[in-house]
């Protein structure tokens, strides 16, 4: 007498509709895409794995970076791209399974869902960057989880541990999810499942220990890089994202152990310069600093490090990655995940654990788009226990609402936490202009300046790339580069004093204009400012004598 309804087995296995869906998109988008640039940290990486082929091994002295992504790109080559795309893919599958199981299937629909079409997702997987790789293997240490009921509890530790030792491996701010995941496990009294993970850990970690030890003579973990990161995020002044010192070259310094050198007048090992960079650091950290890093780990946007990791222009030509929802949503979603599942708190302990200490190391170190990511999948399994909720609870929803409200007034255009950008965009323009791409690097400075007129040392910058390797050799081009130079130096110092060095170009741009009484005021500005060992005091004096003065 009364209907039966209709079950649809498909939305019984949301971790399978929503893994496809990941893998037709993360297909489309391995095809469509161009390969990425392969500068700095993806040219030093793709180089390690040259010389780990031809059997030379990683390099001369410990680890500065990744220490095992090199060997990654090295087992795959050519092939390492649409690996992390599968892996991506793979990632989407997890989360949504993890939630299903835990929470439902409405959180595992969210979950991958959320997850499946997010823009950052598809782009960091497709770059040679360690952030696709290492959200897949937290993921799948969350995934063999120990830490409730179930078959084989030691068996899955050590796969855990597994998963988390290659996570280390390849960032080793892993390590701080890692212990959390053990930690949960114990506090759950799965104490042979916690020392099977423990155990999985460690071995997986002392190879890379052992092979510093062997290669430079120095008990470090996992990198000697440690230090100096923990530096970019804490000296005094520093905003909160990536910001490297003056003299800072990462192609033939990443670890900052020859700068450490230079500043401190010392022969200091790897150990020693990163413990020379930490104590330098912590003098700078301070509770406004921390803050100011949480606020921005709920950024819109993907603050963009070094190198082409910058998501911005990567979504402007690629329709398939304006994913309505960023980050920030996902994050405020899975920040209320202990209301919306308070009765069922148990079974997120693990992943609020995890994703709270890998938070953490945002806060520790800096904020950028690509040390977040994989952050992500965590939030978006606890983002399933809230979204499904919001209907049914108004205090919840009220929460929610009002966290949206801030975000919008905080994140706003003309708000206090839209100015990171220039710097780490600046930086990536820099980056470029290091390893030769000078038109790409020219248009970023371009784009900086045309938001903000004021930003000088991109008017610096771009001064130096218009008069050195874009000045051209025909008379027309010579005349529209020196022109260009001077008028955004122009625009940059009428609103600051800014560097000596800019009113230096700005006055060989005005002296080849031939502007000569204009390029003299300007020389004499930036002799005045001088400290009297800058490389090009000599040519501005020689420049004023041109110039009749």
């Amino acid at each position: 007498p009364y209907p039966v309804p209709v079950q649809r087995p498909c939305l019984r296995h949301p971790a399978l509709i929503t893994g496809a869906v990941a893998l037709v998109l993360r297909l489309t988008h391995g095809f469509l895409s161009p390969s990425p640039l392969p500068v700095l940290d993806q040219a030093r990486f793709l180089s390690q794995a040259a010389a780990i082929r031809a059997g030379q091994g990683a390099g001369p002295g410990p680890y500065a970076t990744s220490p095992l992504y090199p060997y990654f790109i090295a087992l795959f080559g050519e092939g390492t791209r649409w690996v992390q795309l599968l892996l991506g893919a793979g990632t989407v599958a997890l989360a949504a399974q993890i939630a299903t199981s835990r929470l439902g299937r409405r959180a595992g629909w969210t979950a991958g869902l959320l997850l499946a079409a997010f823009g950052p997702a598809l782009h960091y997987e497709g770059q040679l960057l360690v952030a696709g790789p290492l959200a897949f293997f937290l993921t799948l240490a969350l995934a063999f989880a120990p830490d409730e009921p179930g078959p084989r509890p030691q068996l899955r530790g050590a796969a855990a541990g597994v998963a988390l030792a290659l996570a280390s491996a390849l960032r080793p701010t892993a390590l701080a999810p890692a212990i959390a995941l053990l930690a949960a496990t114990l506090l759950r009294r799965q104490t042979r499942a916690a020392g099977a993970l423990a155990t999985a850990l460690v071995l997986g970690i002392l190879p890379f220990t052992l092979r510093n030890a062997a290669v430079a003579g120095e008990p470090i973990l996992l990198t000697s890089g440690g230090g100096f990161n923990l530096w970019v995020g804490n000296h005094p002044g520093a905003p909160g994202v990536f910001d490297a010192p003056p003299g800072y070259d990462f192609a033939l310094d990443p670890a900052g152990i020859e700068l450490a050198r230079r500043e401190s007048g010392e022969e200091l090992s790897a150990a020693e310069a990163s413990a020379w960079w930490r104590a330098r650091a912590l003098a700078g950290m301070s509770p406004g600093l921390f803050l100011r890093k949480l606020i921005l780990s709920f950024h819109p946007e993907e603050i963009p490090q070094l190198g082409p990791d910058d998501f911005r222009p990567a979504r402007r030509d690629r329709w398939w990655l304006r994913w309505p929802i960023d980050a920030r949503w996902i994050l405020l979603l899975a920040l209320l995940a202990p209301l919306a599942a308070w009765k069922r708190h148990q079974t997120l302990l693990a992943p609020l654990l995890m994703a709270l200490a890998y938070g953490a190391t945002l806060l520790l170190f800096f904020v950028s788009g690509r040390f977040r990511f994989p952050l992500l999948p965590l939030a978006a399994i606890l983002a399933g226990a809230t979204l499904p909720c919001l209907p049914r609870r108004p205090p919840l929803t009220l929460t929610a609402t009002v966290l949206a409200i801030l975000s919008l007034w905080l994140y706003r255009p003309t708000g206090p936490y839209s100015l990171g950008q220039a710097s780490t965009r600046g930086a990536r323009a820099r980056a470029l202009a290091h390893e030769g791409h000078y038109l790409e690097a020219a248009e970023t400075f371009r784009s900086l300046l045309e938001a903000d007129p004021a930003y000088a040392r991109g008017a610096l910058d771009l001064a130096r790339l218009l008069l050195g390797p874009l000045l051209g050799s025909d008379p027309d081009s010579k005349r529209a580069a020196w022109s260009e130079a001077a008028q955004v130096l122009e625009r940059a110092l009428e609103r600051g004093p800014g560097p000596g060095e800019a009113w230096f170009y700005l006055g060989v741009a005005r002296l080849n204009l031939g502007r000569r009484a204009e390029a003299a005021q300007a020389l004499e500005q930036a002799l005045m400012m001088s400290r009297g060992d800058e490389p090009w005091l000599s040519e501005a004096q020689r420049a004023l004598e041109a110039a009749g003065h």
